[in-house]
């Protein structure tokens, strides 16, 4: 980690991993670029595109002199790795921004993200509404994300929900040294989640800005990360994440979270049942031998064959639980919406 530091010597870095991005990459730098607060930097770390991207990027750095760029230098390939990479560039920023390459950013983006910071100095970190799109900002607006959905955030995450993505917040680059915040280059999907999780049980202090307006667009792509949540690659990765989640909590935090956290561990089950020994790794786990009546149920199905439809019957309350959790974002999203757009 830098040495901790008070000299700024400019307001915002913002990060943005790339992997074969030319088809958008150049629209979510033009909006970067037409920003009404200039002072920032714009750090790209390409993953090794084949695609033409690091021509698109030469001529933005020839373009504007607050555009930088380099290449993933180690493994492990991925979003996350070119995010600790433009982290460690990033010195002398006052703020950091995690942006993705193909979404696009409202121009009172920065303005209205650095004023919010400016107003809170005691918060690590700052969450402002983003909402999707699919080829222009508003033409398909369904969802909102960075938005106080419950009062308890780690709660909302632990209900397959998103509060906040790494692309709706703005956090303080002391802060973020301090709770030695770091993007986990382990993961293969669930990153965002992940990154907001520790943060929180790291003590970060934050607040939504309840009344900003929204300023990021998350395109939304026909493939995405979701489709490929069902690999074994991936499942390897939902196993990482669960026990990270498990040994992050104290014992107060498991009972406090406990029917939340079965939820969110059947859906995990769901998605690797065809991994069979991803999902015994799971089962193993101490948190889930010490709820017994869930751990009893977990071996019985593993003796009947592991089926879908043993999984649903022996688990129908958590299923239908997680339904109306899923239900009830999908109304809130909904209906923030309309009031964002009003």
């Amino acid at each position: 980690m830098d040495s901790l530091t008070l000299d700024f010597q400019y307001t915002v870095a913002i990060i943005i991993p790339n992997w074969n991005g030319k088809n958008f990459l150049a629209e979510m730098l033009d909006s970067i670029l037409v920003q009404t607060f200039t002072d920032f930097k714009v750090f790209v770390v390409d993953d090794g595109s084949t695609d033409g991207s690091i021509d698109i990027l030469r001529e933005y750095v020839c373009k504007d002199k607050r555009i930088n760029y380099t290449v993933r230098n180690r493994e492990p390939k991925g979003a996350q790795t070119c995010r600790n990479m433009g982290y460690g560039l990033s010195k002398g920023a006052k703020y950091v921004l995690f942006f993705d390459n193909d979404d696009l950013v409202a121009p009172h983006c920065l303005e209205q993200r650095v004023h919010f910071m400016e107003l809170h100095s005691e918060l690590d970190f700052g969450i402002f509404p983003a909402i999707n799109f699919r080829k222009q900002p508003y033409d398909f607006t369904t969802m909102v994300w960075g938005c106080r959905y419950l009062d308890d955030s780690l709660k909302a995450i632990f209900d397959w929900t998103l509060p906040m993505v790494g692309w709706t917040n703005i956090y303080k680059r002391l802060s973020y040294e301090r709770k030695e915040l770091q993007w986990d280059e382990q993961l293969r999907s669930m990153q965002d989640s992940d990154f907001n999780i520790q943060a929180i049980l790291k003590g970060c202090k934050f607040e939504y800005a309840d009344d900003a307006k929204p300023d990021y667009f998350y395109r939304d792509a026909e493939e995405s990360v979701s489709s490929k949540l069902y690999s074994k690659e991936h499942a390897d990765s939902h196993v990482h994440l669960i026990k990270k989640i498990l040994e992050s909590l104290n014992d107060v935090q498991q009972m406090k979270y406990s029917k939340d956290l079965m939820c969110y561990f059947i859906k995990f089950v769901e998605i690797m049942i065809t991994h069979k020994e991803q999902v015994k790794k799971l089962i193993n786990t101490s948190w889930i031998y010490s709820h017994r009546w869930f751990y009893v149920r977990l071996k019985l199905w593993q003796l009947l064959g592991c089926k879908g439809k043993i999984l649903y019957c022996l688990f129908s309350k958590e299923f239908d639980l997680f339904n109306q959790k899923q239900t009830a974002w999908r109304e809130f999203g909904s209906e923030k919406v309309h009031s964002l757009l009003k």
